[in-house]
């Protein structure tokens, strides 16, 4: 198995996902940035979707924020009817099994990384086959309850902010389930890799946004660029960029409001931040005291 920084596949699926060992949560900037135009200030936040200890507690910074905004546009609705509509797009119950479109050399495999997930043999038989990359990128262990977007998402309806998705369910999943054979193949096999290693590019990238290194993220999600198949890395960032900053335009032009999206969406040349730039705003790193 290949890394340059971590394995090309899946290192796509983790900065998704789907982005450790002595520090218990973000001790340095979190990728916080102020946005202002004409006086109308507002706030966007980068996050990990994960519950690892090192990003799990949310900084100040960010909770003040949150708390002073009016509006909350995250990816997603994470209501209980959305989250419960969201396992069940994993499962394909009246489709082919899985197991009659994977490869010989991939069978035994996933069912021995399922296994150790804790996935019964079963439900392994109705796994879609689009999303079963995804599922085998998830180290064991999580917390769903912690996860950065989950806990944020939470506070925002504590703090009684209007929530404003940026995104809907079906959006996200034809991403991913409108790739060819060949393309899911390889994700499969690059995150059967990764967890056979121990998730070593999750834990470097869970490193990586700990220390709150904006240089570093970027520079990663260069090389994701050029790892990844140009149709899907658009579909996956550029194209949904502009949605998002289309869906979230009216609620930055009154201001007050706080965006919550993935990090790997803020940067390079066609990220959040750019476009914001280009339509006239400052955007400007929020930097911990």
């Amino acid at each position: 198995m290949r890394y340059s920084f971590f394995p090309r596949s899946v290192r796509l699926i983790i900065l998704i996902g789907v982005l450790l060992t002595a520090q218990s949560s973000i001790t340095a900037a979190p990728f916080l940035w102020e946005i202002e135009k004409e006086g109308r200030t507002s706030h966007m936040f980068g996050t990990i979707h994960s519950s690892h200890s090192m990003v799990r507690d949310l900084p100040d910074p960010v909770t003040e924020a949150l708390a002073a905004s009016e509006v909350f546009l995250p990816e997603l609705e994470l209501s209980p009817e959305n989250v419960g509509r969201m396992l069940a797009a994993v499962f394909d119950w009246e489709g082919s099994r899985l197991e009659e479109r994977l490869p010989d050399e991939l069978r035994e495999r996933v069912r021995r990384t399922t296994r150790r997930l804790g996935l019964p043999d079963l439900m392994l038989r109705n796994i879609s086959f689009e999303m079963l990359p995804f599922f085998l990128a998830q180290p064991p262990g999580g917390n769903f309850n912690q996860i950065v977007d989950v806990q944020l998402y939470r506070a925002a309806n504590e703090h009684g902010l209007e929530i404003v998705p940026l995104e809907t369910l079906e959006e996200q999943m034809d991403v991913f389930q409108n790739l060819d054979e060949a393309t899911t193949l390889e994700l499969i096999r690059d995150a059967l890799d990764e967890a056979e290693s121990g998730y070593p590019s999750y834990r470097k990238l869970v490193g990586l946004y700990a220390s709150g290194d904006e240089k570093a993220a970027y520079s990663l999600l260069q090389e994701l660029k050029q790892d990844t198949p140009e149709a899907f890395r658009d579909a996956l960032f550029s194209d949904r960029n502009r949605t998002m900053i289309e869906r979230a335009r009216p609620h930055l032009e009154q201001g007050n409001a706080f965006i919550a999206v993935g990090l790997g969406h803020f940067l390079g040349e066609t990220g959040i931040i750019t476009l914001l730039r280009n339509e006239g705003y400052e955007v400007r790193r929020v930097e911990r005291d």
